[in-house]
């Protein structure tokens, strides 16, 4: 189970910030070479202009918005189709050495597009846009160049590469980050099982001591039918006692166990998240339900440092009589319940859908600019 993905989710927003920016102010030197060509251009062709400046400035907004990747490809799908339409849109071929407007865009589409798409058909891509524009500018274009289109075409290749090595270098080790927290808190939740098995050892040996000696000696002095009967009972009980122990033993956690691996977990997530332990008696969580409490806990931190803004983020722990509370509060921007998107599962399912599926609840109470409140509860009885 993966319990952590700050870090990846912070690299994602941010580098969707950034490539996002970077389409906007990107589109100005080919707007600029392409207004300079504008006398050459036919309808087509000044559409084709009009068709990248809309997918730069909609890819640019929506690198701020969670549907960055989706921009990047509708971006980086229209300039392959601009390449490819580009000796259409010009009424009089170019001269000698003189590039048309579209391979200002080439090299930062690629790359746009191949970040946007994380499987091998980025490659590919990135191959079609310098084939493309090997075969355009080399041979399409009213005089054959293709040395110089080739040496442009290895030097988008090569340059989108380059870019997208290094993007997948930071995209592993923000990966490896989020594995080795996970791997913490793992660590720590087996800590808090180990804990309650010794805990159970204790009772076991209470149990031995109170209830089956007892039952020994019952028999060992029964001499009557009565006694005998007595004696039996006394001997099913403990035996059914001994089952419960061992059974509660192999698949549970500590409720203090619990609080301190959570506790541990989320001191590491984020400065901002504070932590508060109260009334934690000393009962057993069963280890699904313990996962579940862990998993919705994290999902909730993430949610807050990710998207509330706040700068203070509050967990608190409280354990009583077998009843189990988490409180999860920002001082964030909050949101509206009945905006959230569909696409958007963490609220829904790693939260509520996952604390209903142990037998608990999840609340989440939210507005705009007042912050953020998710309440978990969880009982063993």
């Amino acid at each position: 189970m993966k319990l952590a993905s700050i870090a990846s989710n912070r690299l994602e927003v941010l580098l969707g910030r950034i490539v996002g920016t970077a389409l906007i102010l990107n589109g100005i030197e080919p707007l600029v070479n392409g207004l300079g060509q504008l006398s050459q251009l036919n309808n087509l062709g000044v559409g084709l202009l009009v068709l990248f400046l809309g997918t730069s400035l909609f890819a640019g907004i929506s690198g701020w918005t969670p549907y960055a990747a989706q921009g990047f490809r509708l971006h980086g799908a229209a300039v392959l189709l601009i390449l490819l339409a580009t000796p259409f849109g010009f009424d009089q071929f170019l001269d000698p050495g003189q590039r048309p407007w579209v391979w200002w865009a080439l090299g930062l589409g690629a790359v746009f597009f191949a970040i946007g798409v994380r499987s091998n058909l980025r490659y590919l891509f990135i191959v079609a846009i310098g084939a493309g524009w090997f075969g355009i500018f080399g041979f399409a274009m009213g005089v054959q160049q293709a040395e110089l289109a080739l040496l442009d075409a290895l030097y988008v290749v090569v340059f989108s590469l380059a870019i997208i090595s290094l993007t997948d270098l930071v995209r592993d080790g923000a990966t490896r980050v989020d594995e080795a927290n996970s791997e913490a808190i793992s660590r720590s939740l087996d800590q808090a099982r180990v804990d309650a098995i010794e805990r159970e050892r204790q009772r076991l040996d209470a149990l031995v001591h109170d209830q089956v000696l007892h039952s020994l000696l019952l028999a060992a002095k029964a001499e009557t039918k009565e006694d005998q009967a007595a004696a039996a009972r006394s001997a099913d009980a403990a035996i059914a006692a001994l089952t419960r122990v061992k059974e509660g033993a192999l698949s549970s956690t500590s409720s203090v166990g619990l609080f301190q691996a959570i506790e541990r977990a989320a001191k590491r997530l984020d400065r901002r998240v504070q932590t508060e332990i109260s009334g934690a008696g000393s009962f057993v969580i069963a280890a699904n339900a313990a996962e579940a409490l862990t998993e919705a806990t994290m999902q909730a931190l993430d949610n807050a440092i990710q998207h509330s803004n706040a700068s203070r983020i509050q967990l608190s722990m409280r354990a009583s009589g077998g009843l189990v509370e988490f409180t999860i509060r920002d001082d964030g921007v909050g949101f509206r319940m009945e905006r959230v998107s569909r696409n958007r599962i963490g609220i829904k399912t790693s939260i509520m859908a996952r604390m209903r599926s142990v037998g608990g609840e999840a609340k989440v109470r939210s507005s705009l600019n007042a912050g953020t409140v998710v309440s978990l509860r969880w009982s063993n009885v």
